[in-house]
């Protein structure tokens, strides 16, 4: 059987600026490849909607993730 999986960025931004209403502080857990999602699709999202505190479980997420914050920095400028 084969699953596909969406993610809604507009959802994700909306939940972002619900919890960030309460709390300006927001740790984003991305740990075990994002749950499935994979940390190369919703780590951008998490950086492009001002989520600027990351949680991961393993040392090589967190090498995944300088990459990706590395190119997207590029890209910014």
């Amino acid at each position: 059987m084969l699953v596909n999986l969406e993610i809604n960025r507009e959802n994700l931004k909306r939940n972002l600026e619900k919890i960030r209403s309460i709390n300006k502080n927001i740790v984003c857990v991305i740990k075990d490849n994002a749950y499935g999602l994979g940390i190369e699709n919703v780590f951008p999202i998490l950086l492009e909607n001002n989520c600027n505190y990351f949680a991961v479980a393993y040392i090589e997420e967190a090498i995944k993730i300088r990459k990706i914050l590395k190119k997207f920095e590029k890209e910014k400028n």
